[in-house]
């Protein structure tokens, strides 16, 4: 007698697996569960549980493991670092599962290298920069090799440095409150980037508004974010009140191609993701429904609103747009979230 099971897997797609009883014959393979895609106005978890996982198998179900930086390669593949594991590189295909990236041998191969990093960024080229957390800077490439590129600590004046994006991809390193633009001919080398007095030393993250002749950044401080051109500001949104009773800190900061910026917020264990519109107007759009990660969101609808959505969101380190789809890297909830674009 043949029998028909259905297992659900993740946001409520089905694996179906056929089995016999008593035929002998063998039972087939399990459906592949594509990683799934947010509607206009939906958000919907792409990768993790909730829990700390494995980073091995689909995303959705054994789990991934506190990511922080979050890249997609030129096919759709999202790559992520994991903050407890030193060989931190992780791919999401297509398929949903996730993967040693580029490979599991070259990640053997990489520990000694790499250290413990907490910041990276894909170059245009390929190649997957990392800084890890005592200042020093290696390159991976996609051929799985290796290489220390030297210690930017001294010329940061900390050890701690985070990557953002710049202009057309190149690098960019906020530390200490200032930001570096990052060269790598030769012997890496950082030039510090001149801001307005009130964002000099402020700085919490950055990145860097392509298509400008001569860059325009986008720069996060506790209180604001502020679009800063040839040295001056133009343009500046309140993310805080003076009278804030939580310690509202910007964790992720990404430009939304229309002049304003995508913002990463965490404070007091909850996390938020917040539109800053080139008209000036500031909008909550994904707010935390807890601090339970592995609670089960509320349902969320599947049109466009203007109404802030909810889900278990804690600490946002890093956003991502691509295919109509704004990533969410949750490191404190080990997940991966996507919110479908439009959303207004």
């Amino acid at each position: 007698m043949r029998r028909i099971s259905i297992t659900l897997i993740g946001t409520g797609l089905a694996a179906i697996t056929a089995c016999t009883s008593g035929s002998g014959s063998p039972a087939t393979s399990p459906t592949p569960v594509r990683r799934p895609l947010a509607s206009p106005g939906e958000v919907i978890a792409v990768a993790g549980n909730g829990r700390e996982g494995t980073n091995r198998g689909q995303a959705l179900v054994a789990g991934i493991s506190r990511p922080l930086a979050l890249d997609a390669t030129k096919n759709g593949d999202l790559l992520f670092l994991s903050a407890s594991q030193a060989s931190a590189i992780n791919m999401v295909n297509a398929d949903g599962v996730t993967l040693p990236y580029p490979s599991k041998t070259a990640q053997q191969k990489m520990i000694n290298t790499i250290g413990t990093p907490h910041s990276s960024l894909l170059l245009p080229n390929n190649d997957y920069l990392m800084l890890n957390w005592v200042g020093g800077l290696s390159v991976v490439r996609q051929d799985g090799t290796a290489q220390y590129l030297g210690a930017l600590a001294q010329q940061m004046g900390t050890e701690y440095g985070q990557l953002a994006r710049g202009r057309q991809g190149a690098p960019l390193v906020v530390a200490a409150g200032h930001l570096y633009t990052l060269s790598l001919s030769g012997k890496p080398r950082l030039d510090r980037v001149k801001l307005p007095m009130q964002v000099e030393g402020k700085a919490e993250v950055a990145v860097a508004v392509a298509g400008q002749s001569q860059g325009t950044f986008l720069i996060a401080t506790k209180a604001a974010v502020v679009a800063v051109h040839d040295g001056s500001v133009i343009r500046t949104w309140k993310i805080r009140s003076t009278n804030d009773p939580h310690d509202s800190i910007p964790t992720s900061l990404a430009p939304d191609g229309s002049g304003g910026a995508w913002v990463g917020i965490s404070a007091a264990g909850l996390g938020y993701i917040t539109h800053l519109r080139r008209d000036g107007a500031v909008r909550a759009v994904l707010n935390s429904a807890g601090s339970d990660c592995t609670a089960s969101p509320p349902p969320q609808p599947q049109q466009q609103t203007r109404i802030a959505k909810e889900f278990p969101l804690r600490r946002p380190t890093a956003l991502l747009i691509h295919n109509n789809q704004l990533y969410v890297a949750d490191r404190d909830c080990s997940r991966i979230v996507a919110l479908g674009l439009p959303i207004e």
